[in-house]
């Protein structure tokens, strides 16, 4: 019996308690390593972004850091001190991630020239922005002498070929910087852009208001009345890329008012597009399914998309039997 309880131990416990203790200590040495190694890091990034600055706005003798901005997508703005311009580090959300870009800008609000700091975009597609290549020159070239607002496939803004996530993020970024120029250059109010709701919860709170209260509604995965009983919201699960929650606030006369669809598990830069304002603002004032399923998938994004419709319909049912109109 000892004989069987020592052979436990040796084959089943001794193993797990030896892999327990090598985790613990690869975890302290990563967290050690890390506590050491980021300000290093933080330091060289802040270095780049330094000597971006003076390659984007040629003029600049130096800079002086910009305090108190409010727009959103610019982490950093600094003031040529000759008065020749600005020059802003702002970011826009690509394939993998926050997509850097260094903007300067002259006083008359004309982009001097871009530069692109690393990121974690795809190799031989995002990448190419920093890598080496020449299609990030020839992007940047694309922006320089821009002012007001770019976007893409207009006024020569091509991107990156095979690229369109990542070259998006570059608009929305240079972008950001324009409007962050706007603000703090000629005194415009800040464009600040509200983030999404991130749980059902606050969706509900965004498209009711305060006060919404629980109703019943078979099939439906949540729902809501707002606390003036003028809208009522619907929310279900639909099948996109991965499951996803669609809800929708409605109007008494079963218009939709307002859409939230929770994208977290969608491609980031692929699906996650259909849970953003440009395509969930498309169903609003819709009122029949015929209508839903005349709205347009995004490229490249079909099941995301036909997930969205899909939810939308099925939550119009769903309101329709709550009022009794089946």
């Amino acid at each position: 019996m000892a004989n069987k309880k020592n052979s436990n131990y040796e084959n089943v416990v001794k193993p797990i308690v030896v892999l327990v203790v090598i985790c613990l200590i690869t975890s302290a040495l990563l967290a050690v390593t890390n506590y050491f190694t980021a300000p290093i890091i933080k330091e060289k990034e802040q270095q780049a972004a330094y000597a971006a600055y003076f390659e984007v706005l040629p003029g600049a003798d130096s800079f002086t850091t910009v305090e108190g901005f409010a727009t959103t997508g610019v982490e950093e703005a600094v003031k040529a001190d000759n008065g020749t311009g600005y020059a802003f580090k702002a970011v826009g959300k690509g394939f993998g991630g926050d997509v850097p870009v260094i903007v300067g800008v002259d006083m008359d609000g004309v982009i001097t020239g871009v530069s692109f700091m690393q990121n974690s975009e795809t190799s031989n597609y995002g990448a190419r922005l920093w890598d080496g290549s020449a299609d990030g020159p020839a992007y940047a070239a694309e922006l320089t002498g821009k002012s007001g607002s770019v976007a893409l496939g207009q006024d020569g803004v091509n991107g990156l070929s095979g690229a369109t996530v990542s070259s998006t993020a570059v608009v929305n970024a240079v972008n950001s910087a324009l409007n962050c120029f706007a603000e703090v250059a000629l005194g415009q109010e800040a464009t600040v852009e509200e983030a999404a709701p991130a749980t059902l919860e606050e969706a509900v709170t965004a498209l009711l208001g305060e006060g919404a209260a629980e109703a019943s509604a078979e099939g439906a995965v949540a729902a809501y009345t707002s606390a003036d009983g003028a809208l009522t919201l619907v929310a279900v699960e639909a099948e996109g890329f991965a499951p996803m929650t669609v809800a929708v606030s409605f109007d008494a006369e079963g218009v939709v008012a307002g859409l939230w669809v929770d994208v977290s598990g969608q491609t980031q830069g692929i699906g996650t597009p259909a849970g953003e304002a440009a395509y969930t603002d498309q169903f609003v004032g819709l009122s029949d399914a015929a209508a839903v399923d005349g709205v347009d998938t995004i490229a490249g994004a079909t099941l995301s998309s036909d997930g969205v419709k899909t939810g939308v319909a099925a939550c119009m049912e769903i309101f329709q039997t709550m009022k009794g109109g089946n």
